[in-house]
C-alpha cells in the first residue's frame, strides 16, 4: 500500500501514481469550497437565488477540473480532471440528499426509502457521471494548454492534503459557535437522525427555521470533516516517507478497536441501557487519550500514528455532540466545545508538522528551542482560557448561572492579560526569527522558513490584540446574570430570537479565538526551526 514515487522533481511526464495526490487534494478542496457556497447560499435569512448559488458551485467544479488537468499534463489531464471532479461529486452526495428528499405535507420528513423522490437514484448517478465527463473535458483541455509541471513526491501532497483538512475543520468550528451563540443546540431533538429521518435525507424545505438549519448543517459539516480526516489518514498511511514499519497495522488496529467500543456504547445508549453521561464519559476518555497519542506520535516522529489519533478525536467529538443533544447537558456542551477547538489545533499542528519545509528543517541541529517552548506555554494558556470561556457560555444555560458562569467569566477576563503578554512575546520572537540571518540565507528552505515564522509572529500579535478588544465588546453586550434559555424543538415556534448584534459579536470573538489558537499551534511546530543566529547545516534529506 504505497503512493510514493522516487523523490525526484523535474520528471516531465506525469504517471498514474503521480496524479493521485492532485486528484485527492483537488477533489477535497473543490468539495469544501462547494459546501461553503451551499452553506452561504441556503442561509434562511439571506434567501439567495438558487441559480446564483448553483453557478458559483459549478465554477468551483470547473476550477477543480483545471487544477487536476494542469497536474495531469497532456497525456493524463483528462483523467486527473475527471478524477478531481468525481471525488468532489462523491463528497457532495452528503448534502445532495437534502435536495432529493421529500416531506409529508411540508411538515415532517418521510421515513426510509419513502423519503426519496422517485428520480433520486438517477439524479445522483447522473450528477456523478456528468461531473466526471465534464471534468475530463475541462481537464483534458487544461492539460493541453498548460505548461508541463514537475512531478512532486507524494509526501508533499500529503502536506497539502493536511492543509485542506484543516480548512475543512474551520467552518465546522464556526458553525458550532453560531449554534451556541444563537441558542440552536437543541433545535433538533434526536441524534444520530434528524426528526426521525436519516441525517443525510432531511429535506432542505424543512430547514426554514434558522435554528434548525444551523444545527442540522453543523452535523452535515461534521460528517464532511470525519470523511476528510479518515481520507487524510489513509493517504498518510499510503505514503512511504511518512510511515515506519509497524505504524499502519498499529494505527488501523487501534482505530478499529476504539471504534468498536464507541459503536457498542452508542447502541447501548440508543437502547437506553447506558446513560447519556456514562456514554459521554467514554467519549471524553477516548478524546483525551487520542490527544495524548497524537502528541506522543509527533514527538516520536510517527505521523502515520498521529493521523490515526485524529480519526479517534473526530469520532469522539461526533459522539459528544450527539450526546449533548440527547441529554441537554451544559457540561457535555462545554466539553464538546473545548475538545472541538483542541481538535482544530491538532489538525493545524499536523499540517504544519508534515509540511515539506518543516520536515527538512527538522533534519538540522537546533541549538536553541526557546521559541518553541514559549509557543507551548502560549498554547496551554489559550486552552485554559478556552475552558473558562466555554464554561461561561454553557454555564449561562444552567439553572443558576451565577454559580457556574460567574467565576468562569471572572477567570476568563483576568487570565486574558496573561494570554496577551505571552502571545506578544512569542509573536515578537517569531518575527525576530523571520528577520534573522536565515531570511538572507542562500538556502531556499531557510528563507521560506524565515518567511513563515515572520508571518506567524505578525498574525499572532494582531490576532491577540483583536481578541482582547473583542472580548471587552462581548462583555458589554452579552454578559448578564440571568439564565440563557436554549429552546427545545417543541419551543422553537414561540422562542425569542437572539439579537443580531449579540450573535455577531460572540461569533466573531469565537472565530478570532480559533484563528489565535491555530496560529499558536503552528508556532509550536515552527518555533526553533529557523533561528535568529547562524548554524551549521547538515546536507541530508529529512527523515519522516
Amino acid at each position: 500500500m504505497t503512493l510514493s514515487q522516487p523523490e525526484l522533481s523535474g520528471s516531465p511526464q506525469p504517471t498514474l501514481p503521480s496524479i493521485a495526490g492532485p486528484v485527492v487534494v483537488g477533489g477535497f478542496g473543490t468539495a469544501i469550497a462547494m459546501w461553503l457556497t451551499w452553506l452561504i447560499g441556503h442561509q434562511p435569512w439571506l434567501d439567495l437565488p438558487a441559480a446564483a448559488t448553483g453557478v458559483v458551485m459549478l465554477g468551483w467544479l470547473v476550477a477543480g477540473a483545471c487544477f487536476g488537468g494542469i497536474h495531469g499534463g497532456r497525456r493524463l489531464g483528462w483523467l486527473a480532471g475527471g478524477g478531481t471532479t468525481l471525488v468532489a461529486a462523491l463528497l457532495n452526495l452528503l448534502i445532495m440528499g437534502s435536495l432529493v428528499a421529500k416531506s409529508i405535507d411540508g411538515a415532517a420528513p418521510a421515513q426510509g426509502a419513502a423519503g426519496l423522490t422517485p428520480s433520486a437514484g438517477m439524479t445522483m448517478l447522473g450528477f456523478l457521471g456528468a461531473s466526471f465527463v465534464g471534468g475530463a473535458i475541462v481537464g483534458g483541455l487544461s492539460g493541453l494548454i498548460a505548461r508541463t509541471r514537475d512531478r512532486q513526491p507524494t509526501s508533499t501532497w500529503a502536506g497539502r492534503f493536511a492543509i485542506v483538512a484543516a480548512f475543512a475543520v474551520a467552518p465546522l468550528l464556526l458553525l458550532g459557535g453560531l449554534v451556541t451563540s444563537t441558542g440552536s443546540g437543541l433545535a433538533v431533538p434526536d441524534w444520530p437522525g434528524t426528526y426521525g429521518a436519516n441525517m443525510f435525507l432531511y429535506p432542505i424545505a424543512l430547514m426554514a427555521d434558522p435554528r434548525i438549519f444551523l444545527e442540522h448543517t453543523h452535523r452535515l459539516f461534521g460528517s464532511l470533516v470525519g470523511v476528510t480526516t479518515i481520507s487524510l489518514a489513509i493517504f498518510v498511511w499510503a505514503t512511504r516517507d511518512l510511515r515506519k514499519k509497524p505504524d499502519v497495522p498499529v494505527s488501523i488496529a487501534t482505530v478499529i478497536l476504539i471504534g468498536i467500543v464507541l459503536i457498542a456504547g452508542l447502541r447501548m445508549h440508543m437502547a437506553e441501557s447506558l446513560g447519556g453521561l456514562a456514554f459521554g464519559g467514554i467519549a471524553v476518555a477516548v478524546a483525551i487519550g487520542s490527544v495524548v497519542w497524537f502528541l506522543t506520535a509527533l514527538r516520536l516522529k510517527r505521523p502515520a500514528q498521529a493521523a490515526a489519533a485524529l480519526i479517534l478525536m473526530v469520532s469522539a467529538q461526533g459522539v459528544l455532540g450527539g450526546t449533548r443533544v440527547t441529554e441537554a447537558n451544559p457540561l457535555l456542551g462545554t466539553i464538546h466545545g473545548v475538545l472541538g477547538q483542541a481538535y482544530f489545533a491538532s489538525m493545524v499542528m499536523f499540517a504544519a508538522w508534515v509540511s515539506p519545509t518543516a520536515r527538512n528543517l527538522r533534519a538540522i541541529e537546533r541549538p536553541r528551542a526557546w521559541v518553541r517552548n514559549g509557543a507551548w506555554m502560549l498554547l496551554a494558556a489559550l486552552l485554559l482560557q478556552l475552558v473558562m470561556g466555554a464554561m461561561y457560555r454553557h454555564g449561562s444555560m444552567a439553572a443558576d448561572p451565577r454559580a457556574w458562569a460567574g467565576p468562569a467569566l471572572h477567570g476568563h477576563m483576568t487570565f486574558s492579560l496573561i494570554v496577551v503578554i505571552l502571545a506578544s512575546v512569542v509573536g515578537f520572537m517569531l518575527m525576530g526569527q523571520g528577520s534573522g540571518p536565515s531570511a538572507e540565507s542562500e538556502n531556499e528552505q531557510d528563507r521560506l522558513g524565515a518567511r513563515v515564522c515572520g508571518r506567524l509572529g505578525k498574525l499572532l500579535f494582531v490576532a491577540v490584540l483583536l481578541q482582547f478588544a473583542l472580548g471587552w465588546v462581548a462583555f458589554a453586550l452579552v454578559t448578564g446574570g440571568e439564565q440563557r434559555v436554549v429552546p427545545t424543538a417543541e419551543q422553537l415556534q414561540d422562542a425569542t430570537g437572539v439579537p443580531a448584534a449579540t450573535a455577531l459579536v460572540t461569533f466573531v470573538h469565537q472565530a478570532n479565538g480559533a484563528l489565535l489558537l491555530a496560529t499558536a499551534s503552528a508556532a509550536v511546530v515552527w518555533g526553533g526551526l529557523v533561528l535568529a543566529s547562524q548554524r551549521q547545516r547538515r546536507v541530508q534529506p529529512a527523515a519522516a
